[in-house]
């Protein structure tokens, strides 16, 4: 007898124990949504906006060295409208293709819209691209250095103009820059219109979008 009660305390409780940690769960299930959770989003929330576009500055006033000498910026173009890229100059493949579309999708405007744009290619290889390759790189395509911007900023300078852009790269270990292509509209107030990454062919969206902002629409 008295081992049938036994038997039966023990088995009461364990089932207060069970029932007990059970509570405990739908406790804390309830505390990791209403409390927790909200609490680790607000956390994420402000690690982004610290380390986001936040900190990026006004990025279209970080200085850059043209091939002729000159330092200048994104801001110091405003009232043209602009079609931004970043390259570098011993690029093996990407970036003389990217140039080779700018320079047809510059030829394709009209006389009267090509005064009212010019292209900025900015070095992702600051280290290697001096104001004297720029030069030859400039002259070698044969692009014309009163609308076309080939500059070099700094290593600070690279990277914040690459985060605000939306271009990721890396150098690698043979100096090559493993990187994104992409090509920016601004408009003449500095604000971005169109971007593309589709840099190897005449991108009929963002053409369009550069012929209205030439024509001022």
């Amino acid at each position: 007898m008295k081992r049938n009660v036994v038997r039966a305390f023990d088995s009461q409780s364990g089932d207060h124990f069970f029932l007990l940690a059970a509570v405990i769960a739908a406790i804390a299930a309830v505390l990791m949504v209403t409390v927790w959770g909200p609490l680790q989003v607000r956390v994420f929330e402000r690690a982004t906006e610290s380390s986001g576009p936040a900190n990026l500055g006004d990025w279209k006033r970080v200085p850059f060295v043209t091939a002729d000498g000159n330092t200048t910026s994104v801001a110091a173009s405003n009232g043209q409208v602009r079609v931004l890229t970043m390259m570098y100059t011993h690029c093996p493949g990407v970036c003389p293709l990217a140039l080779s579309t700018l320079q047809r999708m510059d030829s394709s405007l009209t006389p009267v819209q090509r005064r009212q744009v010019s292209i900025v290619a900015l070095s992702l290889d600051p280290e290697h691209d001096s104001v004297g390759r720029l030069r030859e790189f400039r002259d070698a395509r044969g692009v014309d250095p009163r609308r076309w911007i080939v500059a070099r900023p700094s290593n600070e300078g690279t990277r914040q103009l690459a985060a605000a852009l939306g271009v990721s790269y890396r150098a690698m270990g043979d100096d090559t820059v493993d990187h994104q292509s992409v090509f920016v509209l601004l408009g003449k107030s500095g604000q971005v219109l169109a971007r593309s990454s589709d840099t190897r062919n005449l991108d009929p969206s963002f053409f369009s979008a550069l012929q209205a902002a030439a024509n001022g629409n």
